[in-house]
């Protein structure tokens, strides 16, 4: 099992920002989950959102911002939205799951990828088109099928477009799904877990899964111990 930490550690710090993610590497996770988003002038940052409503009292969207207006905005914890290349510099060798927020700028944002050569990507997004496109920009980095469907149709999302795993909410992982996806030789994440009894049954039931968690201290703890 891999314990994957969830927007860095987002039950510790404030999602997505520079404290939280490296907390999530002094915890020793796995890996490391984040988002991305473009702002106005083009440039990569880490958000989940595409406004600054949760992590911030400001309504504004990341969109209509360039990064030096986005940089004036401060957070709940005083940060500010980081750049995408800034957090990729700290986390240095762990692999990252990078979940693709936008619909363009793919091969831009697959450029960047290329300047860190030492981390391991693994990319999901929604619609799973951008998934396929990924795959055609970059083959040889993994990428991971999203939604729920029945069996047949995750086995077929994931065929038609060429994705190596699947992305999975929790309350959706079966056993009839997880033998078939592992016949197969795909990889299975699945989001969030931050209960450790519901950790340690995933773990005994589904050997070799991913495991994707807002507390890594928890899981770390009780799962490696």
């Amino acid at each position: 099992m891999k314990i994957t930490g969830h927007r860095g550690a987002a039950g510790l710090e404030l999602e997505n920002t520079m404290p939280g993610f490296k907390l999530a590497k002094e915890l020793g996770v796995d890996a490391i989950e984040l988002d991305v988003q473009l702002t106005k002038d083009q440039q990569f940052v880490v958000c989940h959102d595409n406004h600054l409503r949760r992590v911030s009292t400001s309504t504004a969207s990341i969109h209509d911002l360039t990064y030096d207006e986005l940089k004036q905005i401060k957070l709940h914890n005083d940060y500010t939205v980081p750049l995408l290349t800034d957090i990729l510099t700290v986390i240095e060798n762990i692999p990252v799951i990078i979940d693709i927020k936008i619909h363009r700028n793919l091969p831009q944002l697959m450029e960047v990828l290329d300047r860190f050569p030492a981390i391991k990507f693994t990319l999901v997004g929604r619609p799973n088109s951008i998934i396929r496109e990924c795959k055609r920009l970059r083959p040889n980095i993994p990428a991971f099928a999203g939604k729920c469907y029945t069996p047949f149709r995750i086995m077929r999302a994931i065929e038609s477009h060429q994705a190596d795993g699947l992305n999975l909410k929790v309350i959706w992982l079966n056993p009839l799904l997880y033998r078939a996806l592992q016949k197969r030789g795909y990889q299975v994440q699945v989001y969030n877990v931050d209960t450790v009894w519901i950790a340690q049954l995933i773990q005994k039931m589904y050997p070799g899964i991913w495991i994707r968690t807002n507390r890594p201290d928890k899981l770390i703890h009780a799962l490696r111990k």
